[in-house]
């Protein structure tokens, strides 16, 4: 079992990034505006904290589901575009890559493309 330091530390490592810019390994045009991409960045963060508080509690895969659930939903308040909305997609799945959550339960699917697989 990976130590719950080691899995906050790889959480924390995905915090200090700076997301939604534009990048060229991955054909991504980011967000331009400088104030919703800053929004869009605390969101994430706000996600990773919270990953980083269940970790730290010993919570299970359905919580790690719910916490996904609810950092989405903050997303809705904005129009972004399929590519951006991938981005947010991305940065889920990264956070679960590093707890090792293999499913998100359809709740990313159901977000991204309004329904389940």
């Amino acid at each position: 079992m990976i130590k719950k330091d080691k899995l906050v530390a790889d959480l924390l490592k995905i915090k200090s990034l700076i997301k939604f810019e534009k990048n060229e390994d991955i054909p991504y045009s980011g967000i331009s505006d400088n104030n919703i991409r800053l929004e869009l960045n605390k969101l994430i963060d706000s996600s990773v904290d919270e990953f980083v508080s269940k970790v730290e509690s010993g919570a299970t895969d359905r919580d790690f589901q719910e916490l996904i659930q609810k950092g989405l939903i903050r997303f809705d308040r904005f129009e972004l575009d399929t590519d951006d909305r991938e981005r947010v997609c991305l940065y889920y799945e990264e956070l679960m890559d590093v707890i090792n959550l293999e499913s998100s339960g359809g709740i990313i699917n159901k977000w991204m493309y309004g329904f389940e697989f």
